[in-house]
């Protein structure tokens, strides 16, 4: 419940200065009005185990542009997805995942039929930055880029985060990774910024944008990381 002083605010959920949203605000010193997240903690990142995942919601567009914080914690087939969807052969919105090549693994970005490979260690931290404008694809790892010219069609499926939709089984390619955050722009708009969150002692993304937890929709847990101070 929020007040006002002694006036009851009639259980309000957000409040705004001009179109700005309210997170506190104070009558003198005592605070008349706060809005609580729907968690208990922000958490350092969220981890899968290869069996979780959710669904963001978001279709890969012509142009897209993401930003991730992550890092793999092993390359289980191939093609271990952290954002992704599939829907036949070369009709990709893949926004990272990593493949074997050779002996080794690497983390490519790919839309249609057209991939980038990048040289960094998936297995080790890094900032991904992955994006399609102008028919160019691009994934910038830690400020190295690689880029090529777009070709083929999207797939209309809504990208998976820890694993990718797939049309032919539904979906496959989980990833044991952790994330410590994600942002996706549509159009040049931001979609989705997620943070790693939990409830009690359960994770989920919380979405700044739309003010939702996504959690988990396959089998067992995530793990957490600690609570940030």
């Amino acid at each position: 419940m929020s007040y006002l002083g002694t006036t009851n605010l009639g259980g309000i959920s957000k409040m705004y200065l001009c179109n700005v949203e309210v997170g506190k605000a104070y009558l003198g010193n005592d605070i008349a009005y706060e809005n609580a997240p729907p968690y208990d903690a922000e958490i350092e990142y969220l981890q899968s185990t290869g069996t979780q995942y959710f669904d963001t919601g978001i279709v890969g567009s012509s142009n897209f542009e993401c930003e991730i914080k992550a890092e793999y914690t092993q390359n289980q087939d191939g093609f271990d997805t952290i954002l992704g969807a599939f829907t036949s052969t070369g009709h990709f919105s893949v926004a990272l995942a990593i493949q074997k090549v050779s002996s080794s693994s690497r983390p490519y970005f790919q839309f249609g039929s057209t991939y980038v490979l990048h040289t960094a260690n998936p297995l080790t931290q890094h900032v991904y930055k992955t994006s399609l404008k102008n028919g160019v694809v691009k994934i910038d790892i830690d400020g190295s880029a690689v880029t090529d010219t777009y070709s083929a069609e999207l797939s209309y499926l809504t990208m998976y985060m820890f694993a990718r939709h797939r049309g032919d089984t539904t979906i496959g390619n989980y990833s044991k990774a952790k994330i410590h955050y994600c942002k996706i722009w549509s159009n040049g708009s931001l979609v989705r910024d997620y943070i790693p969150v939990r409830v009690g002692q359960v994770g989920y993304m919380y979405d700044r944008v739309s003010g939702q937890l996504f959690g988990n929709e396959g089998t067992g847990s995530f793990t957490l990381g600690n609570d940030k101070q």
